[in-house]
């Protein structure tokens, strides 16, 4: 005999979700250090479930792995450096799912790294994916980045954030797309 509902199971897994505290790797420093947050929950809309589809998330998120979306969740919390976000990408019908790598205030520029490739560095640091490799554009793909830190004399302006999947060599995030606005992220992602 069932005492609960399928459909009240899944609420109660998702409200104990939602009351949890959040651990944020702060990547800003040479090692890992971990603060506690306190998420405020009553901006979150809907929380949705998710499957990953494609691998530019490849050591955070696997692909087909489920994820929950909580939509509104930025109506009332900051964004986060290491937030993992949901992006309604122009022309696409379903959202990009990205980290968030730069936030207003942060320094970055593009340096030439031995390769003859480009490597991106945000607070002095070259920022660098979960499997230690360097971002590293080339030539033709430095371009839209080139443009936006040279337009905002290298610091990412207010409201403006930097998105970037796990692959060292850029995928649809911010190496093709540009900084985005606050308003175009459509909520966090919460991997269970």
């Amino acid at each position: 005999m069932n005492f609960f509902s399928r459909q009240q199971v899944i609420g109660l897994v998702i409200g104990v979700l939602l009351l949890t505290y959040v651990f944020v790797i702060d990547d800003t420093s040479t090692h890992d250090t971990a603060k506690k947050v306190v998420d405020d929950m009553t901006c979150v809309r809907s929380v949705e479930k998710k499957i990953v589809r494609g691998d530019s998330m490849r050591g955070i998120i696997a692909e087909g792995e489920e994820v929950a979306l909580m939509t509104g969740f930025y109506n009332c919390n900051n964004v986060l450096r290491g937030d993992v976000v949901a992006y309604h990408y122009a022309g696409n019908d379903s959202y990009v799912v990205k980290q968030v790598r730069g936030i207003p205030g942060d320094s970055i520029q593009l340096e030439k790294n031995d390769s003859s490739e480009w490597s991106i560095v945000v607070n002095k640091e070259k920022l660098k994916t979960v499997s230690g490799q360097s971002y590293s554009l080339r030539d033709s793909q430095k371009g839209l980045l080139e443009s936006y830190i040279e337009s905002y004399k290298g610091t990412l302006p207010e409201d403006a954030y930097l998105l970037l999947g796990t692959s060292a060599f850029g995928s649809a995030d911010s190496t093709r797309f540009g900084f985005i606005g606050r308003k175009d992220i459509a909520g966090k992602i919460v991997i269970p």
